[in-house]
C-alpha cells in the first residue's frame, strides 16, 4: 500500500511540474511573439473618446507616432501628461496617442484638462474598452511609451515613467528612417 501511494506522490510531482514546465514556456512564447510583433506597428483599433473605433494605422505615416499607455489615477502618469502638457509645442513634429483602459470618460476627460493635453494639437486619446492592449503588445506596464518612426517600426519602448527629454530625443525634427 505504501509502495502506491509512494507512486501516486511521485506521479504527482511529475504532473504539476509538467503542467508548470508547458505554463513557463508558453509564456515565454508568447513574450517573444509579442515582441516580434510590435517591431511594426501593430493593427489593432482602441475607442476614441466619442466611442468610435481608430485604427493605429490610419495615423499620419510621415510622422514619427508616440503611444503612451497610461491610467488617469497614476502618479507618474500624471507626471509624463503633464510634462507633455508643459511641451505642446515640442510634440508638433509627431502624432501622440495616449490609449487607457480607464471606462471612465470623465476621469480621462478631467485628466486631459488637468494636465493641458488638449493644448496638444496633434494628440488623440483612446480608450482600451476591450482590455486588447496587453494582448497586443505584450504588457500593459502603466505607463509605457512606445515610439514608432516615420515607417512605423519600432524605434524606442519604454516602461515605466519616462523622462520627456528622452521620448523627444526619439523624434527629432524632419526625421527620416
Amino acid at each position: 500500500m505504501r509502495r502506491i501511494i509512494k507512486y501516486l506522490f511521485i506521479l504527482s510531482i511529475g504532473f504539476v511540474v509538467g503542467y508548470l514546465l508547458v505554463h513557463i514556456i508558453s509564456r515565454y512564447s508568447e513574450k517573444k511573439d509579442a515582441e516580434n510583433r510590435i517591431q511594426t506597428l501593430p493593427d489593432v483599433a482602441f475607442n476614441s473618446l466619442a466611442g468610435l473605433p481608430v485604427n493605429l494605422k490610419s495615423f499620419d505615416q510621415s510622422k514619427p507616432l508616440v503611444l503612451v499607455y497610461f491610467h488617469p489615477e497614476c502618479e507618474h502618469c500624471q507626471y509624463e501628461a503633464q510634462e507633455i502638457g508643459q511641451n505642446a509645442a515640442t510634440f508638433s513634429n509627431c502624432q501622440l496617442v495616449m490609449i487607457t483602459h480607464d471606462d471612465s470618460l470623465q476621469r480621462v476627460k478631467s485628466f486631459c484638462e488637468t494636465n493641458h493635453l488638449w493644448e496638444v494639437d496633434n494628440i488623440e486619446v483612446l480608450i482600451d474598452a476591450a482590455n486588447q492592449f496587453k494582448t497586443v503588445f505584450g504588457k500593459a506596464v502603466i505607463p509605457s511609451v512606445y515610439i514608432y518612426g516615420t515607417y512605423r517600426k519600432l524605434k524606442k519602448q519604454y516602461l515605466g515613467e519616462t523622462r520627456i527629454d528622452l521620448v523627444l530625443a526619439e523624434i527629432p525634427a524632419n526625421e527620416k528612417q
